[in-house]
């Protein structure tokens, strides 16, 4: 998917951020989960969901967030190719205007 190596797509199981749009995700639990992937892999880029979400969903904003925390506040590793912009976001709207269609 993406070019990215089956070995390199993680699951993760947090039972503290279940997919539910009636939970919110703390930003900070996010950037950490983040930032133990880029640490833990030769990651050069992050796509992530815009500020809006797909669908105005709280958990995938929650994600852009905790993604954009980490390129604000300099926590990405130094060497790595990440910086603000090269973190890659998807459009809700063409989202939402694909599913209209």
């Amino acid at each position: 998917m993406l070019g990215v190596p089956a070995a390199n797509i993680i699951m993760v199981n947090a039972t503290n951020l279940p997919d539910d749009p009636n939970v919110e995700w703390k930003a900070p639990v996010v950037a950490n989960l983040i930032l133990h992937t880029v640490e833990s892999l030769d990651i050069q880029a992050i796509c992530t969901f815009d500020r809006d979400g797909v669908s105005q969903h709280p958990n995938h904003s929650a994600v852009y967030f905790a993604a954009a925390s980490l390129c604000l506040a300099n926590l990405l590793p130094k060497g790595r190719y990440i910086y603000s912009d090269q973190l890659h976001q998807f459009d809700s709207r063409g989202m939402l205007l694909k599913k209209a269609s």
